[in-house]
C-alpha cells in the first residue's frame, strides 16, 4: 500500500503538469504590423488608422497616383468622396488579417480582413524608401 502511495505522489505532479488547461495569452503567433511607410503592410495599417480617426488628409498624404507621382491637388479632393465610403464600410472596425503579396521589388498587393467579414485589397509601391498606396479595391 505504500509503495503504491509513493508512486502515485510521485506520478501525479508530473501527468498534472503535461497537461495544458488553458493557455494566459495571445497563442495565435501573428506578429504586430508596424504601422510606417517602412513596410507595404505597415502603409495599409497607418492608412487604416488615419482612417479610423476621419484624418482624410493624411490618408491622400499615403497615396500616389497609379503612375508612381504624387497626386495633385484635385485629385486629393477628388478622392474625398471616396475615402468618405471607405470610412463607412470599414472605418472603426478591427483589422482581423493581413496577407501581402510581392509583384514586384517595388510593388506588392496587401489584403486585409476587416472584422472577419470584409477583404479590401492594396497595391502598394515602394518609392525612395517609403510604401504608398495607389489603389484601393
Amino acid at each position: 500500500m505504500t509503495f503504491r502511495l509513493i508512486i502515485t505522489a510521485s506520478l501525479l505532479p508530473l501527468l498534472i503538469s503535461a497537461c495544458e488547461l488553458f493557455v494566459i495569452g495571445s497563442s495565435s503567433g501573428r506578429k504586430p504590423v508596424d504601422r510606417s511607410q517602412k513596410s507595404a503592410e505597415g502603409v495599409v495599417h497607418l492608412w487604416k488608422a488615419e482612417l479610423d480617426t476621419g484624418n482624410l488628409q493624411a490618408m491622400t498624404e499615403l497615396m500616389l497616383h497609379s503612375s508612381g507621382r504624387s497626386l495633385l491637388a484635385i485629385e486629393r479632393y477628388e478622392l474625398g468622396d471616396d475615402l468618405e465610403h471607405w470610412r463607412n464600410l470599414i472605418g472603426d472596425k478591427p483589422i482581423t488579417s493581413t496577407v501581402s503579396d510581392t509583384l514586384s521589388e517595388s510593388s506588392q498587393t496587401v489584403t486585409i480582413t476587416v472584422d472577419y467579414i470584409r477583404d479590401v485589397r492594396f497595391w502598394t509601391l515602394n518609392k525612395q524608401g517609403l510604401w504608398y498606396i495607389v489603389n484601393v479595391k
